[in-house]
C-alpha cells in the first residue's frame, strides 16, 4: 500500500559477527518506531539488505538490493584492495543498487579501486564491537586481576586473525625494553574479555590490515584511551593526531615508535572512561544512516532482482 513504511529483509553473513548484531538491533529500532517493516525469509520485501559475503539466494518477488561492506581486505602495501576480494565483492553484490560502507577510508578505497562507483556508495559511521549489558566494571579491580602493578602502562591491541594484523607489533613493543610496560592482545574467542581489557588499558594499538566496519579502535576512542593506529586500520580516521593518538605506517617499528612517544609524554594523558558497553549507544547514528540508505535505494532505478535462500 502506498505510503506504508518499506518492508526490509536483513541477511547477514556469519562472518559479520558484531556488525550483524548492531545492524539487527538498528533495524529493530527502526521497526519499533514504525519507520520500516521487517520481512521474514518467506515474505516479499521492497528492500533486501545483505551484509558481508552472503550466498546468492532466491526469494519471493523482487527488491531493491542494499549491500553492507563488513570488511575491506587490503594488500600489504598501501590502501589498495586485494584483487581476489574485489572480484568476490562484485560477484556477491553485483546486483546491489546501494552500497553501505562504514567509514570514509573504506568508501574512498572502494571507489578508487573501481569496485563500485561513487554514486552508489552511502556512508555510515564506524561502530565499536557491542559489549555485554552494562555492568559495574572497576578499573582498579580489573587491573589487579590482570596483574598490572601501579605505575605500569598497559598497552592493549586487537588481533583480528591470522594475516589480518601488522605482524610482530606486540613483540616489537617488547623490544623497547621498558620494564614499566605490559602488552596484552585480545583475540576473537580468547579468554580475556575485550571490555575489561579496554577499561584497564592506558594505550590501545589498532594494527589491523583491513578496513573493518566493526572496529575495536572505535571503542578505544570512545573510551578516551589514546590510540596508535596503523594507516591500514579503520580507526586511523577517528584519531586526532597528537591529541588522541598517532597514525603511523603499518610497520611494527613505526607502531613501537608511536608507543614510545606516548610513553614519553607527547600525548596528553587523561583518565580513561568506562567503555560503552550498551549496544544502544551505537544504534541511533547507525539507524539514521540505514533509513537514509533504504530511502535512497527506493528512489533509484531498481537493480536486478535480489536473491536469497528461502
Amino acid at each position: 500500500m502506498s505510503g506504508e513504511p518499506p518492508r526490509v529483509r536483513l541477511d547477514c553473513a556469519a562472518t559479520a559477527g558484531g556488525l550483524g548484531r548492531v545492524l539487527q538491533a538498528a533495524t529493530g529500532m527502526l521497526a519499533d518506531a514504525g519507520l520500516i517493516r521487517l520481512a521474514g525469509p518467506d515474505e516479499p520485501a521492497e528492500v533486501v539488505h545483505t551484509v558481508g559475503e552472503v550466498a546468492p539466494w532466491r526469494g519471493p518477488g523482487t527488491a531493491h538490493r542494499v549491500h553492507t561492506v563488513d570488511r575491506v581486505v587490503l594488500r600489504r602495501r598501501g590502501l589498495a584492495v586485494t584483487a581476489g576480494w574485489a572480484h568476490r565483492q562484485r560477484r556477491f553484490a553485483g546486483g546491489a543498487g546501494t552500497w553501505l560502507v562504514h567509514g570514509r577510508m573504506a568508501a574512498q578505497v572502494l571507489v578508487g579501486a573501481g569496485v563500485v562507483d561513487g554514486d552508489r556508495v552511502h556512508g555510515l559511521p564506524l561502530v565499536a564491537p557491542p559489549g555485554p549489558p552494562a555492568g559495574k566494571l572497576d578499573r582498579s579491580s580489573v587491573r589487579d586481576r590482570l596483574g598490572i602493578a601501579p605505575g605500569v602502562v598497559l598497552v592493549v591491541g586487537a588481533d583480528h586473525g591470522p594475516g589480518q594484523s601488522v605482524p610482530g607489533w606486540a613483540e616489537t613493543i617488547g623490544r623497547l625494553h621498558r620494564t614499566d610496560v605490559v602488552v596484552m592482545r585480545h583475540e576473537p574467542g580468547g579468554s580475556l574479555a575485550f571490555d575489561e581489557l579496554l577499561l584497564a588499558a592506558d594505550l590501545f594499538v589498532a594494527a589491523g590490515l583491513a578496513l573493518t566496519a566493526c572496529n575495536p579502535g572505535a571503542a578505544a576512542v570512545a573510551a578516551g584511551v589514546p590510540v596508535i593506529a596503523a594507516t591500514t586500520d579503520s580507526a586511523a580516521e577517528l584519531v586526532r593526531f597528537g591529541r588522541t593518538g598517532f597514525v603511523v605506517p603499518p610497520h611494527p617499528a613505526a607502531i613501537a615508535a608511536g608507543v614510545r612517544a606516548s610513553l614519553d609524554g607527547v600525548l596528553p594523558r587523561g583518565a580513561p572512561r568506562p567503555p560503552r558497553q550498551r549496544i544502544e549507544a551505537l544504534l541511533h547514528p547507525v539507524a539514521r544512516g540505514l533509513l537514509s540508505g533504504y530511502h535512497r535505494a527506493l528512489a533509484t532505478r531498481r537493480a536486478p532482482a535480489a536473491r536469497s535462500r528461502p
